[in-house]
């Protein structure tokens, strides 16, 4: 073959090289066109609510649109134009930003978004009603409403999206939300009543005693709560039995009343002598002797006043480590109370005794 057939034969097989190419190109872009129709079928034919949504949403967000551009073309000349990027646009750029932090994983907070979404809603609806004011009376209801609408639609649409709770949710929850404000009261009550221990540079440990609390309503201040010690602190039994109350409603007792919680092995009767002493500490006078870690109050014996001040002047005089392993404190009524193991009041007595007839020990006090 000559040179001249070669340089031909090599074009032709160029040429259909090309043409191979052009059509594979063109094979491609026919599948990738079919693709797109057949995914956009399926997504039409799964998602016909949405279809719809979109038609409801469009329609009055363009009639809007036109309406306060023209609006803003009466008001502000042709940069008026650009009106409904503010009168419109905003309150869209709130429902979209609301709608992407409900959907993000873990959902945001939407309340500041939902509010800038009504706020600039409301102007959107006082801006087209002042528009249709100038025309007519009916335009001037016809074209809040229909401004509004789309973005009304939208957020009512994503709302539907949220997963509807049970009855038993709701009750749980509710449960679940009234112990965390009760639990709330008493911990605030609590830390209203603690007394604190000052140590060196002025920092203060407060310090709360342990027990089981009845809250009650403070009488000269009534927004506020108290708490009252009605007994030691139980060993988890009532805490289980509220956890279970919370998640299934009930402590799985049909009468509580004839079923009392179970106090813990050891532990002593808190109910008040015969004589009405108050077993609580004497928090008024004597915060500086308060304890990092607060024992529960034990119950105090019949002992008589007489056998109180002998037990109390005979502990003194000999120093007895009656007071959590330390000797007695006689100018603190709480050392006496826990050394005694007897009520504030008495306690409060034997500390005023003291200080009457300090150094002169049990003789003078008995002539007294």
């Amino acid at each position: 073959m000559s040179v001249v057939g070669e340089i031909y034969a090599e074009r032709r097989r160029e040429r259909a090289e090309e043409r191979r190419d052009r059509w594979q190109r063109a094979d491609q872009r026919r599948q990738r066109r079919a693709a797109a129709l057949r995914a956009g079928a399926r997504w039409l034919g799964g998602h016909p609510v949405e279809l719809l949504m979109s038609v409801v949403v469009v329609v009055p967000g363009l009639l809007a649109w036109t309406a306060m551009a023209a609006f803003g073309h009466d008001l502000y000349g042709p940069l008026g134009l650009l009106f409904p990027a503010f009168s419109e646009a905003a309150s869209w750029a709130f429902a979209f930003a609301a709608s992407q932090a409900r959907r993000a994983d873990p959902p945001r907070p939407v309340a500041a978004l939902c509010a800038g979404l009504w706020v600039f809603a409301g102007v959107q609806a006082v801006l087209n009603a002042l528009h249709g004011a100038q025309i007519s009376t009916t335009a001037a209801v016809v074209m809040p409403i229909v401004s509004v609408s789309g973005v009304a639609v939208h957020q009512i649409h994503m709302f539907s999206h949220r997963s509807l709770r049970t009855v038993e949710q709701r009750r749980a929850d509710r449960r679940r939300r009234l112990a965390d404000q009760r639990t709330h009261r008493m911990a605030t009550a609590a830390i209203r009543q603690a007394y604190g221990e000052v140590y060196g540079g002025g920092h203060v440990e407060l310090n709360v005693a342990s027990g089981v609390v009845r809250l009650r309503r403070n009488r000269l201040l009534p927004w506020r709560h108290q708490i009252d010690y009605v007994g030691p602190t139980a060993s988890g039994s009532l805490g289980e039995q509220v956890e279970q109350w919370l998640s299934t409603g009930t402590t799985g007792e049909s009468n509580p009343a004839a079923h009392p919680p179970v106090e813990p092995a050891g532990a002593e009767s808190i109910e008040p002598a015969a004589t009405g002493e108050s077993t609580h500490p004497d928090l008024g006078d004597d915060q500086h002797e308060s304890s990092p870690t607060p024992t529960p109050i034990r119950q105090p014996d019949r002992r008589s006043f007489d056998e109180l001040r002998a037990e109390f002047w005979d502990a003194i005089a000999t120093d007895a480590p009656l007071d959590r392993g330390r000797p007695i404190e006689p100018s603190s009524a709480e050392s006496i109370r826990r050394g005694l193991r007897c009520g504030a009041r008495p306690a409060r007595e034997l500390r005023t005794e003291w200080q009457h007839h300090r150094g002169n020990g049990p003789a003078a006090a008995a002539a007294a």
